[in-house]
């Protein structure tokens, strides 16, 4: 059994490849003289966050509508035991809408590095927040120089990549 150079949730790469991983399965294999490019930089993760951001202040809005709608006049309405139960209902319908809002909201405007990876008409796009976090981004990006040479492309600054020796673009 061949050992991953370097793994990450939806991705692996060893000598032969990268191999594309869905449910720990890996469902696509590729030689790297199949990939036409490499490109590593950091942008959102998720593809769609123009949509995301609309369903975000969607969510938002019903929260804020909620809210505003909500007029209880204690001299017109008797608070009983299943009124306590009622707005305790809304109030919790309101948080939902709030929160997830702009939990949609801040998903929308994260970014993080990801690698790029296109094959002719097509092209796969993986985060790299594990390599990141696991400091190991660096020597991912030194081993893809060496086994892909001139197909990669590097589009991030020196706080994300430290040790590299351009600050804006590297093209090996």
């Amino acid at each position: 059994m061949i050992k991953n150079k370097f793994s990450a949730a939806e991705f692996s790469i060893d000598d032969t490849g990268v191999s594309f991983i869905r449910s720990n399965f890996p469902y696509k294999t590729l030689s790297f003289s199949e990939i036409q490019e490499i490109r590593i930089n950091k942008r959102n993760i998720i593809n769609n966050s123009i949509i995301i951001l609309i369903a975000g202040i969607i969510f938002v809005g019903i929260g804020i509508y909620l809210i505003l709608d909500f007029n209880i006049n204690s001299d017109t309405v008797s608070l009983s035991g299943r009124a306590y139960k009622v707005i305790a209902f809304l109030i919790m319908m309101v948080l939902f809408f709030l929160l997830a809002g702009l939990l949609l909201i801040y998903q929308a405007f994260k970014k993080d590095v990801v690698m790029n990876i296109k094959l002719g008409n097509t092209s796969e796009t993986f985060p790299l927040t594990i390599l990141r976090e696991n400091n190991q981004l660096n020597i991912f990006i030194n081993y893809l120089k060496q086994t892909v040479g001139n197909k990669l492309i590097i589009e991030i600054t020196n706080d994300v990549h430290p040790s590299s020796d351009d600050s804006r673009t590297v093209q090996s």
